[in-house]
């Protein structure tokens, strides 16, 4: 279920957070840090942050070109895995 045209402009407390920036990344196909920024009103040095812990539980997110992506293939590998067990 993607988010629309849902903007996200409220703080929010890091699980919630975490959880919106995958569901941003899964509805762009493109996005950079400062634009998380201002949708998440957080720090740039938080949203690198939370990105690090995100790949680091194996979320498959990537940077091109000073862009975040979230690799759509692996990403159904993975949410298949862990959440539909």
């Amino acid at each position: 279920m993607g988010t629309g045209n849902v903007k996200y402009s409220v703080r929010v407390n890091k699980s919630i957070r975490l959880f919106v920036i995958i569901n941003i990344l899964k509805d762009k196909e493109k996005i950079n840090t400062k634009e998380l920024v201002k949708m998440l009103h957080v720090s740039e040095r938080t949203v690198y942050r939370d990105i690090k812990d995100l790949k680091n539980i194996g979320i498959p997110i990537y940077s091109k070109e000073n862009r975040l992506m979230l690799d759509a293939d692996t990403w159904d590998a993975w949410s298949a895995k862990h959440f539909l067990k």
